[in-house]
């Protein structure tokens, strides 16, 4: 995406400052749940319990192949390390993705974004036109359950509501005025684009969508990522982002107080990362092969 006329790209030096201290199938996003839509105290961390130490890392912009492709390459790590992964990301051009599920024929119901590169995620959901906003991803194994909500849902669900509730927690504290979304009933007249539905646990201000997340559960983890609206792009101009509602702030801070957030309520220590050679190598691979081959973008 490209960056919004608030951001800061160099945020890592900031975030490691502000971090020192302290199966097989896609998931579509959840549906409907019982939801408290207070802020903090709801995801409070389990007494004594013991630190979970997650890697987090603030990356660079990246074309959207690269992107999916880091994502899965993380994915791979965390199977094999059970260490979580907090990754924030933004794009170096905008992109559509699309979600697993959606048909390539589907993005004609967009056509501002046809001129757009596409790329398919391996996680549900609908289309998004990554352009002035943020996103994130979580890589988490399975066996470890960092907050109480996680006690009470024997899914995945508890990701998608400890992740949101921090952001929640955070944009009250800014000065914002954000909720839960009253999820809407899914199907095959769903719209296509990912901010113009509502699923449990998004985040809207003023009635607009500003957050929405997906999942994919394989081998042992979990990949969750999603998207935070910033600003309205030229190609979705009826979409209206945080900033656009809010006095907007430096990228980098919206980044460390979330990150702060998860990690308090999570009773995670964060430890700044970057991808290794390894890591580095697979993604390459995986972006120039898979994630640029129609055969991948154009399944459905």
């Amino acid at each position: 995406m490209r960056s919004p006329r608030h951001e800061n790209r160099n945020c890592v030096g900031s975030l490691r400052q502000r971090t020192r201290h302290r199966d097989r199938q896609p998931l579509c996003p959840p549906g409907h749940s019982t939801r408290n839509h207070g802020a903090a105290g709801s995801l409070a961390r389990r007494p004594f319990m013991e630190t979970i130490q997650c890697e987090i890392l603030a990356d660079l912009p990246r074309v959207g192949a690269a992107n999916m492709a880091v994502d899965e390459t993380l994915l791979g790590t965390v199977q094999r390390t059970k260490i979580p992964i907090l990754r924030f990301y933004s794009w170096s051009e905008p992109t559509l993705s699309l979600g697993y599920f959606q048909a390539f024929s589907a993005r004609k119901q967009h056509p501002p974004s046809l001129a757009c590169p596409v790329v398919r995620r391996t996680t549900g959901g609908g289309a998004i036109l990554h352009d002035r906003e943020l996103t994130y991803s979580l890589i988490w194994p399975k066996e470890i359950r960092p907050c109480r909500i996680a006690d009470q849902d024997p899914g995945a669900e508890w990701m998608y509501r400890w992740v949101h509730q921090a952001l929640l927690d955070v944009l009250l504290k800014l000065g914002a005025n954000p909720r839960f979304s009253d999820p809407t009933p899914s199907g095959p007249a769903d719209p296509f684009l990912c901010f113009e539905r509502r699923s449990c646990w998004d985040l809207e201000i003023k009635n607009m969508k500003i957050l929405g997340s997906a999942q994919r559960s394989h081998r042992g983890a979990i990949l969750q990522h999603g998207s935070l609206l910033l600003e309205s792009s030229q190609f979705t101009p009826h979409l209206r982002g945080l900033f656009d509602q809010l006095q907007p702030c430096p990228i980098d801070v919206i980044i460390a107080k979330w990150s702060e957030r998860i990690a308090e309520t999570g009773n995670l220590t964060l430890q700044p990362s970057t991808l290794n050679p390894q890591q580095e190598q697979t993604s390459l691979e995986l972006a120039a092969g898979k994630y640029s081959d129609g055969k991948w973008t154009k399944k459905r």
